[in-house]
């Protein structure tokens, strides 16, 4: 399986912090065990990916085992979805979001200038 076909599982704030400098688009989750949310919202993210093909790279960071990623990316809340474009934060989606929204989010992170 490619990166593009699953979430990509980020280890640790450096990885996560590769990855922003890295990718051209990216949307990084944050999640912990205790979340109740954070599973529901993965579920999501595996569907909405396959819209977006290779334009955006999904990863996730577990913030349980990082805590540092929460001071790093200034994480408040879970889940958080950060999206990246060209290595700087453009949008910041807290608590669940639901699949429409995280698509609209998305558009608008492609279609900007």
């Amino acid at each position: 399986m490619t990166d593009t076909e699953t979430l990509t599982e980020v280890g640790t704030t450096r990885q996560a912090e590769t990855l922003v400098r890295d990718c051209e688009f990216l949307l990084l989750g944050f999640k912990a065990p205790w979340c109740p949310q954070c599973e529901p919202q993965r579920g999501v993210l595996k569907r909405v990916q396959g819209r977006f093909g290779e334009r955006v790279r999904f990863a996730y960071l577990d913030l349980a085992a990082d805590e540092s990623g929460a001071q790093a990316f200034s994480v408040q809340a879970l889940p958080t979805l950060v999206l990246f474009k060209q290595g700087k934060e453009a949008a910041r989606l807290s608590g669940f979001t639901p699949a429409p929204k995280l698509i609209s989010s998305l558009d608008s992170l492609l279609n900007s200038d």
